[in-house]
C-alpha cells in the first residue's frame, strides 16, 4: 500500500476516490462532447445539447459527496434538454443515468436516497414522454429499469458495507472488552493473593515478635538458651522477606512479569535525566543535602515524584527546558521541577494519571504539593515530604 508520511488508511482511499471521480468524469466529459461535436450524437442544436452534457458529467463529481445535488442537477440538465431540444437517449446518456442512478443509491443517506432515485426516476419517464415517436411500452418500463436496478444495486452495496463497517466496529469493541476483562480477571486474582501473601508476612512477624520476647526474657541470665529463639527469628524472618517481595511483585506485576529488582531512589536521578534530555528535554539538576540519609520509602517517593513531573514536562510542554531542585534537611525533603514549556495541561491531572500520581504519593507521607502553570509561561510541581521523628538515618 502506498502512503506517503502521516496519511492515513482512510485519508488515502478518500483521495484515491477523488481521482477516480475526476477522472470518469474527464473521460463522460471528452467522449460525450466528442460524440456531439462530430455528429456521432444528433439530440438537437448543440447550444443546447453540448452545455446540458457538460453539466450532466460535471455533476459526476459530486456523486460521493453530494448524491442528492448531482441527482438534482442531472435531473435539471435533463428537462431542461428535453424541452428545449430532444431528449437524451444516446448509448452515453444511457451509461451516464446508470452511473448517477447507482452513485445515488450507494451513496446517498436515508430519505435522500429515496428523493434522489425519485428525482432521476421522474427525468427519465419526463425524457420519453418528451421524446417523438417513443412507443407506450418504452415509455412505461425503460425509466423504472434504467433507473430502478442500478439505484437498487447501489442501495445493496451501501447496505453491505454499512454492515460490515458495523461489524468491525462491533469486533474491535469486543476485543476490547476481551482485553479488559483479562485484566481485571488479573486484579482480582492478583489481589486475592496478595491477600494471602500478606496474612503468611502477618503470622511471620507474629512468630517473630513471640521469639524476640522469648529471647528477651533469657538472654540476661542463660545467653546459651537465646540463640534458638533468636536463630528462630533469623529463620522466618528471612521466610518473611521472601514473601514479601513476592508480595510487593504480585501487586507490582505487568506483562513483562514480576518486578522484583530494586526501587529506584534519588542516586538513580542522574539516569533519569540523562533519559530526559536523550528523549528532548534539555533537563538540570540541583541536589543539596544527603542524599543517602534519606529513608527507602522517601528516596522512592522523592524518584517518583521526579520521574512523573519530568514525564508530563516531556509530554505536554512541548520544546522546553526543565529544572530539577531537591533540598534535603533535617525534617523534610522539597522536591521543586519546572519547566518553560508552553504547551497546556490541565491543572487537575485530566489529561493524565502523573499529576494525580503525585498528589496520593505526597499525602502518604502528609505533605503538600503545589502544581501549576507560572504567570509568564512555563510549570511547576513542587513537593514538601516531612518527615516523621527518627526518620532521617
Amino acid at each position: 500500500m502506498l502512503i506517503v508520511g502521516s496519511v492515513s488508511p482512510r485519508q488515502f482511499l478518500r483521495r484515491w476516490a477523488q481521482r477516480v471521480d475526476v477522472a470518469l468524469a474527464l473521460t463522460l466529459f471528452a467522449v460525450g462532447q466528442t460524440a456531439l461535436w462530430t455528429g456521432a450524437i444528433d439530440e438537437g442544436p448543440l447550444s443546447v445539447t453540448a452545455p446540458s452534457y457538460a453539466v450532466i458529467s460535471a455533476a459526476v463529481l459530486l456523486r460521493r459527496r453530494r448524491p442528492l445535488v448531482m441527482a438534482v442537477v442531472v435531473t435539471v440538465a435533463c428537462v431542461a434538454q428535453s424541452v428545449l431540444a430532444l431528449s437524451p437517449t444516446s448509448l452515453w446518456a444511457l451509461v451516464m443515468i446508470l452511473i448517477v442512478s447507482f452513485s445515488v443509491g450507494a451513496h446517498a443517506q436515508g430519505k435522500h436516497a429515496l428523493v434522489g432515485g425519485l428525482l432521476l426516476l421522474g427525468a427519465t419517464y419526463a425524457g420519453q414522454w418528451l421524446e417523438p415517436g417513443a412507443l407506450l411500452g418504452d415509455r412505461l418500463f425503460t425509466a423504472p429499469v434504467l433507473c430502478g436496478g442500478p439505484w437498487f444495486a447501489g442501495w445493496l452495496v451501501r447496505r453491505h458495507s454499512s454492515q460490515a463497517r458495523a461489524l468491525d466496529e462491533l469486533n474491535v469493541e469486543l476485543q476490547h472488552r476481551r482485553a479488559e476483562d483479562v485484566q481485571v480477571a488479573r486484579r482480582i486474582e492478583r489481589a486475592r493473593i496478595a491477600r494471602e501473601l500478606h496474612d503468611v508476612v502477618a503470622h511471620s512477624i507474629s512468630v517473630m515478635v513471640v521469639q524476640a520476647g522469648a529471647a528477651g526474657r533469657v538472654i540476661d541470665q542463660d545467653p546459651q538458651s537465646a540463640k534458638e529463639p533468636l536463630e528462630q527469628i533469623r529463620i522466618t524472618g528471612k521466610a518473611a522477606l521472601v514473601e514479601m517481595r513476592r508480595l510487593l511483585g504480585v501487586l507490582r506485576t505487568d506483562d513483562a512479569g514480576l518486578a522484583l529488582a530494586p526501587q529506584p531512589g534519588v542516586a538513580d536521578l542522574n539516569s533519569l535525566v540523562a533519559q530526559m534530555q536523550a528523549s528532548g528535554l534539555a533537563t538540570t539538576m540541583e541536589i543539596h543535602g544527603d542524599g543517602a540519609a534519606l529513608p527507602a520509602g522517601y528516596d522512592l517517593a522523592t524518584y517518583r515524584i521526579v520521574q512523573e513531573a519530568l514525564t508530563n514536562a516531556l509530554k505536554h510542554a512541548g520544546p522546553a527546558s526543565a529544572i530539577v531542585r531537591i533540598d534535603i534537611t533535617h525534617d523534610h525533603v522539597t522536591i521543586d521541577v519546572s519547566d518553560d514549556g508552553v504547551g497546556r495541561r490541565a491543572v487537575n491531572g485530566s489529561a493524565g494519571h502523573g499529576l494525580i500520581g503525585i498528589r496520593e504519593r505526597v499525602s502518604v507521607y502528609g505533605g503538600t504539593v503545589q502544581v501549576g502553570p507560572y504567570p509568564g509561561g512555563g510549570w511547576r510541581v513542587a513537593a514538601t515530604l516531612p518527615f516523621e521523628a527518627g526518620a532521617v538515618r
